[in-house]
């Protein structure tokens, strides 16, 4: 919270397991709302975040295609 204000973070990911936690955990104690949107990953993306503590959103298809890493 700043100056009374809540903080939300909306992040998106897709197989992206080996990677969050450490993103999680490195963000700031003044963000109060950590919320995910899970792009139909592949891997355990979605068990880990939540295990985190993280409001997790799942889509039912990849819609992300642009931010995408993999090659196809």
């Amino acid at each position: 919270m700043i100056n009374g204000k809540r903080i939300a973070v909306v992040m998106s990911a897709y197989n992206a397991e080996m990677t969050l936690e450490q993103t999680v955990r490195e963000l700031s104690d003044l963000i109060d709302i950590k919320i995910l949107v899970d792009d139909s990953s592949k891997d355990q993306t979605t068990a880990l975040l939540r295990s985190l503590g993280v409001e997790t959103f799942v889509h039912n298809a990849n819609y992300c295609a642009s931010i995408q890493t993999e090659d196809r």
